[in-house]
């Protein structure tokens, strides 16, 4: 497996054994959207890994400089999940919504992007919100369109974070912290 590990100001990704042992355990995780992604919690904990292994180093501030790079990628998800809930919701004011809400990662820039981010988030949210209210009772039956997809709604609010896309979130929800 390629892991990333953290020396100071440097990131060294390795190619290590995946078996779980004293040194490696990964512990399935549980997730209430995109299961099969078979999510780990991974501990190493003295874990070796042969020089020869060592795939690349980087400088952590230029991975996080490229790393904002993503951050319009992954807002996407949330945007076509949104339209989903407002093609299933059918015709209503939330239209004019999404409208506006899909500029906002074209047009905000490195520095306004993790807002866009958390609006595009936020936005979801309340759609997948509007579906289940839309459906109706069906929309809590295990496998429903609705229920699955309140499901990835709640799962994009976290997907992709970092701490000023949360801060934007929490604002946004009414749950800004002081």
């Amino acid at each position: 497996m390629l892991v990333a590990a953290r020396d100071g100001d440097d990131v060294h990704f390795v190619l290590a054994d995946a078996q779980d042992g004293v040194t490696l355990t990964a512990t399935p995780q549980p997730m209430v959207a995109v299961a099969a992604s078979r999510t780990v919690e991974l501990r190493l904990t003295g874990h070796r890994v042969p020089a020869g292994r060592l795939l690349h180093s980087a400088p952590l501030a230029g991975l996080l400089a490229g790393d904002a790079a993503g951050l319009r990628v992954n807002g996407s998800l949330a945007l076509g999940l949104a339209l989903r809930c407002t093609r299933l919701v059918g015709p209503s004011p939330l239209d004019d919504e999404l409208a506006a809400v899909r500029t906002g990662p074209d047009t905000a820039g490195p520095v306004g992007l993790p807002a866009a981010r958390a609006a595009a988030a936020a936005f979801a949210h309340r759609a997948a919100g509007a579906l289940v209210a839309a459906t109706g009772s069906a929309a809590v039956r295990t496998g429903s369109v609705a229920e699955r997809t309140a499901r990835e709604a709640a799962f994009l609010l976290v997907f992709g974070s970092r701490p000023t896309i949360k801060a934007a979130l929490l604002a946004r929800l009414g749950a800004a912290r002081e």
